[in-house]
């Protein structure tokens, strides 16, 4: 797990408990953020992925009070290599700021402020990066604005918010699900008829690594499963921050081991 270093640091929280107890010396859950000396980690397939800069990963929706300090078991895990911005995010060029593009896995593809107005994305909050070995694609225009929908990006149609995949576009069913993945309902464009000719899938679960506030309890969501905590100081232990996490219904979900 040895990659560039970003920044930083954690404080401490508060709360929460449940019955049963799993072992805080096995590594972090899939989804969870950990900080290794000052460089930050997301645990996918339990593998560590690296954020290169503060930017990237927060165009990710993530915060660093969501970084967990990293344990030994977390040490022994294969690291599997970097992550770039999210697919949808709007970035500017840190060495030409003149310039700003939506980043997806085909490349990036510029975008004039004209097509951010005609798409409702005008408020839309933008992440500087250093853009050189980001791949280029398409440039957005006025008349193709609505065209080819990407994977990555959020539509309104009407109100109902829809992530665009691979295979057609995913709703989310509550606030709280949104809130997850780290979005803003102002980086979802206008639905276009093309949009709306994908196939709708079913409602997006919340994010692996959510802290979601099931009315007074706690739970970590991984993998479908959730886990309580024993006690508050399981929870702090483990470096939690409890304004990390979003009030939410978690009924449905699988109950894993708890934390103690």
């Amino acid at each position: 797990m040895k990659t560039k270093s970003i920044i930083y640091l954690l404080s401490l929280s508060l709360f929460f408990s449940l019955p049963l107890a799993a072992s805080a010396d096995s590594a972090h859950k899939d989804g969870e953020i950990i900080n290794d000396n000052g460089t930050i980690y997301l645990i996918k397939n339990q593998q560590c992925f690296a954020f290169r800069t503060a930017e990237e990963f927060f165009s990710n929706g993530y915060q660093f009070e969501m970084a967990v300090p990293a344990n030994t078991a977390d040490l022994t895990l294969p690291s599997a290599g970097i992550i770039k911005a999210r697919d949808g995010s709007l970035v500017r060029d840190s060495r030409d700021t003149s310039a700003y593009y939506f980043a997806f896995a085909t490349g990036l593809r510029k975008i004039g402020t004209d097509t951010l107005y005609l798409l409702g994305l005008e408020k839309q909050n933008y992440f500087e990066i250093d853009l050189s070995d980001y791949s280029i694609a398409t440039a957005y225009s006025l008349s193709s604005a609505f065209e080819s929908p990407q994977p990555g990006t959020l539509i309104n149609d009407s109100g109902k918010i829809y992530l665009i995949a691979q295979n057609g576009r995913a709703p989310f069913s509550t606030p709280a699900i949104f809130y997850s993945y780290g979005y803003d309902f102002s980086a979802a464009r206008l639905a276009g008829p093309e949009d709306l000719k994908l196939q709708e899938l079913a409602p997006l679960p919340y994010r692996d690594g959510a802290l979601v506030n099931d009315r007074g309890t706690i739970y970590l969501i991984s993998n479908g499963t959730k886990f309580g905590f024993q006690t508050w100081n399981g929870f702090t232990s483990r470096g939690y921050e409890i304004k990390t996490a979003v009030s939410g219904d978690t009924s449905g979900y699988a109950q894993g081991i708890n934390f103690d």
